[in-house]
């Protein structure tokens, strides 16, 4: 499939309604974002979205620290083999991609994350200053501080729970991905 279908397809299935119900079923039960973004996606993935990270969203007004986010996103995307795959940022948030597929082709990913595997302490915060302090934040410490401690924390039991219901919603949508695809095809 080409790029250009592949983005068509994908792009179907973010404006279905049964993406939009379960990212807002997502949502409401896990407090998380929910993206379902094209593979080569320079746009952090839960910007502006609801149930943002609200450190996440800070970050995402300073260039160097959205900067990292993203070099963090492209590195979660670009090695996932075909099997979901989480990474954790500078700050210690897990982010996770799970790859949507119209046969063997991986089209585009669910994404879900900015979240604590544990409880922020005041070292996990300590750790994370000196980087904002090279990126020139240091007169926004406090409101950086303020920001990370409203962040979502899960048990990492929970969290693995929530990535394999994600698979499963994936597979889901790759059944609906190929039909798509098919009738994209035969409309040609």
């Amino acid at each position: 499939m080409q790029t250009n279908k592949s983005d068509f397809v994908q792009e179907r299935l973010a404006r279905s309604a049964i993406f939009k119900d379960y990212e807002r079923a997502f949502g409401e039960a896990t407090g998380l974002p929910l993206t379902l973004s094209p593979l080569e996606d320079w746009h952090l993935a839960h910007h502006g979205r609801r149930h943002e990270n609200p450190f996440c969203a800070l970050l995402a007004r300073h260039n160097k620290a959205c900067a990292a986010c993203l070099s963090t996103q492209y590195e979660l995307a670009a090695h996932t083999n075909g099997e979901p795959r989480s990474v954790t940022c500078f700050a210690g948030l897990r982010e996770t991609a799970v790859p949507l597929r119209v046969g063997e082709k991986t089209i585009g990913f669910l994404r879900t994350g900015e979240v604590l595997l544990q409880k922020p302490q005041a070292f996990h915060f300590a750790r994370m200053a000196k980087q904002l302090r090279a990126w020139g934040l240091e007169s926004k410490l406090e409101e950086f501080k303020t920001a990370f401690l409203k962040s979502p924390v899960l048990s990492p039991k929970r969290y693995d729970s929530i990535v394999h219901l994600l698979k499963l919603f994936a597979e889901h949508l790759s059944l609906l991905a190929n039909q798509i695809a098919f009738q994209s095809e035969h409309a040609e």
